[in-house]
């Protein structure tokens, strides 16, 4: 059976391996299970700000709690570096 996974090395601060070694240990999870999921992540976070960010550069009109924003108000929003978030 061929493996499935690529090898990848990185040299981490002696703070953050003690944490991630004491949550490995603490679940009976890898370190490679946690390194795997913080990588995934934050690839899936930095694709939605880039589309966000995409979008706001093409001044598409964007939907906040419920509201269609106006393209005036999103090229605001982009000029001042503000972005409204709703949590619900």
């Amino acid at each position: 059976m061929l493996n499935m996974f690529n090898m990848l090395g990185i040299r981490l601060e002696p703070e953050l391996e003690v944490k991630l070694d004491s949550l490995a240990k603490e679940t009976g999870r890898s370190k490679n299970y946690y390194a795997r999921k913080a990588i995934r992540q934050y690839l899936e976070d930095r694709e939605d700000y880039l589309k966000g960010i995409a979008a706001l550069e093409r001044r598409e009109p964007t939907k906040i709690s419920g509201e269609s924003e106006t393209m005036g108000q999103a090229s605001t929003r982009r000029q001042t570096g503000t972005l409204a978030i709703s949590c619900w």
